[in-house]
């Protein structure tokens, strides 16, 4: 009898779970699945299974649905010897959450590759739209040389969110660079003054000290108050492990330093202790 069948099972699998045997685990659990179908306690029990072995894409079928899809897809999408499915893995995750930084760049990158830069573009401006990132910013500017170009195409990219802090810094730094340092100016006094800035508004503001008043006294006035802003501001926001508290330089499914799953996130200065930076 199926009762029975599961019932033999279940034994089974809590002597695996017990025994750290998570292959036969994982086995063990589908089988029970299959023997009697929708129990919920199985079912998260076959997610966590699937989580502690990295088979990101039985995690991602057996998640609930939520942003954190986006990251399974994601991580599924690296797993994925077919290119076609690692592309609709990618497609699903930002589908599932376009204000995950990570699976849009996946998305744009994996659109430009197969010839389509224009839908690449607008991916990275609907990821922007949804939550400003650094990273989009950097893909999206990637191809303009010339600093006017920049400019435009910051414009471009902001104008989704264009009162978010990230927004302000990259049309600021790029009007910058381009030596409007009156649009410049109004971009980071304005981010300044909001209240959300972090240490870059406060180093891009002794820039444009400098880029307007030169050497003068004037100037290295200005610059050092800056200066002294940006050496007690909040720091930049980065990808940390909220587990062991490690940053790293890109998002990944699973902690390197702690090997915890799905624990690295983007976290904003507002989150950081005052002496972190």
């Amino acid at each position: 009898m199926p009762e029975a069948r599961f019932l033999g099972l279940r034994g089974l699998l809590r002597q695996a779970i017990q025994a750290g045997d998570w292959p036969a685990a994982q086995r063990l659990a589908r089988e029970a699945e299959a023997a009697v179908p929708g129990a919920a306690w199985l079912r998260q029990e076959r997610e966590t299974l699937a989580l502690r072995m990295r088979d990101w894409r039985e995690a991602l079928t057996l998640a609930p649905p939520g942003a954190g899809q986006a990251a399974l897809a994601l991580a599924a999408a690296g797993q994925e010897p077919d290119m076609s499915r690692a592309a609709e893995l990618e497609r699903q995750g930002f589908a599932a959450d376009p204000a995950f930084a990570p699976v849009a760049l996946a998305h744009a990158r994996r659109l430009r590759e197969g010839g389509s830069p224009r839908r690449a573009r607008t991916v990275l401006e609907q990821a922007w739209a949804a939550q400003p990132h650094p990273d989009l910013a950097e893909d999206y500017l990637r191809e303009d040389v010339d600093a006017l170009a920049r400019m435009k195409s910051a414009e471009t990219l902001a104008k989704g969110n264009a009162r978010h802090a990230e927004s302000r810094l990259l049309v600021g730094r790029a009007a910058l660079e381009a030596g409007l340092t009156g649009r410049a100016r109004q971009e980071l006094e304005a981010l300044v003054a909001s209240g959300a800035a972090d240490r870059r508004a406060f180093l891009a503001m002794s820039d444009l000290e400098e880029a307007e008043h030169g050497e003068t006294p004037e100037g290295r006035a200005a610059q050092a108050r800056w200066l002294r802003q940006a050496a007690t501001a909040a720091p930049e926001p980065r990808w940390r492990c909220s587990a062991c508290g490690t940053d790293h330089a890109a998002w990944a499914p699973v902690c390197p330093k702690c090997e915890a799953v799905g624990t690295i996130a983007w976290t904003s200065p507002q989150t950081l202790p005052a002496t972190v930076g």
